[in-house]
């Protein structure tokens, strides 16, 4: 046989081989990767979806009784031009309690900032590798990218939040609202923190190019948003604040006419004056869904912010795109709203 042919004859061993490897590794355990989002405002939640599928023929038990893991469920998340970000917690393993059945297929979703920094604006590169010792190998999945951005404050309040106890100290936020640039187009969304930690991110609906947005607090220090996100819808939305994080308590849609839809004080009360009431079923149903009725991300130091007056911003976000409306003036700890200022 001459070289050539020898050579062929190698190169075709080789590539059954691979393809025969290929195959038995498919054929054990199975893992794919996804994320709810591929851009993100800074300290929203970055929700990832592990999706297992058991073909090893046996069940799966990755704990064990004398408490070592039998498996686990790592995740390798790389920022561009940086080094590998380990995880906050040494000792992470998702699956430590799980079971998987022969044939069996289990959907794992959980919050990426609670186990990582992501707080850096930039690009990452996120991978999930499953093993267990029952297994000759790990398997991991196809790597998934994402994009952390910072958003354009537009309307900013300093609120106090009620006390249960009196005479205790009052605990200060700050509510935001912000654009932000998801990579097609201008979001509103509504941020919450303190000086420890971000409470909560919430998305609002797209930015209306001309549109004047209205923010406040009432008695409660319940924040009202008023954001027009098409021609002819305008979102209030009101949103409880507490330590716990944002819960959306109402949202209601209207129709733009002479008088409104506006915020607007009557009688020591805030409320919309204007406008004409339209039913949430008359919606389409991508503008329902576009208000997330609840975020929170948990304290600790995947949430707590870093300062970044006057940072560059990161590769690839966009610059100032679309006008933002003109920022308004903070009105320290002025409340007003669903009951009567005191």
């Amino acid at each position: 046989m001459s070289r050539h042919a020898t050579r062929l004859a190698c190169r075709a061993l080789l590539l059954a081989l691979a393809v025969t490897t290929a195959g038995s590794l498919q054929a054990q355990l199975n893992i794919a990767l996804r994320t709810n989002r591929k851009h993100y405002l800074r300290y929203e939640p970055i929700e990832v979806s592990v999706v297992l599928r058991n073909y090893s023929g046996n069940t799966l038990i990755f704990g064990s009784p004398d408490g070592a893991d039998a498996g686990s469920l790592r995740f390798t998340v790389e920022r561009t031009a940086g080094p590998e970000i380990r995880p906050l917690d040494p000792r992470f393993n998702p699956v430590a309690d799980l079971i998987l059945g022969a044939g069996e297929s289990r959907e794992l979703r959980m919050n990426l900032n609670e186990f990582f920094d992501l707080r850096p604006e930039g690009s990452y590169s996120i991978t999930a590798t499953i093993g267990h010792r029952r297994l000759p190998n790990d398997y991991r999945s196809q790597p998934v990218s994402i994009d952390v951005r910072e958003g354009v404050p537009v309307i900013t309040r300093d609120l106090g939040l009620p006390q249960t106890e009196p005479g205790a100290l009052i605990k200060a936020v700050t509510a935001s609202l912000l654009l932000f640039h998801d990579g097609e187009e201008w979001l509103y969304c509504l941020r919450a923190e303190n000086a420890e930690a971000v409470l909560g991110t919430v998305r609002l609906g797209r930015q209306i190019s001309g549109s004047q947005p209205q923010m406040d607090a009432d008695a409660a220090s319940d924040v009202h948003v008023l954001v027009q996100l098409q021609s002819r819808v305008v979102l209030h939305a009101v949103y409880g604040l507490s330590e716990q994080g944002l819960r959306l308590r109402q949202r209601r849609w209207y129709r733009p006419d002479a008088f409104g839809p506006r915020l607007t004080r009557n009688a020591g009360f805030l409320q919309v004056v204007g406008g004409v009431p339209i039913p949430e079923n008359a919606l389409q149903p991508s503008l329902r869904n576009a208000v997330d009725p609840a975020a929170t991300l948990p304290g600790g130091p995947a949430a707590t912010p870093t300062p970044t007056p006057g940072a560059p911003r990161a590769p690839g976000t966009p610059p100032a795109g679309p006008a933002a409306p003109a920022a308004e003036t903070p009105r320290g700890r002025d409340a007003a709203g669903a009951g009567k200022d005191p």
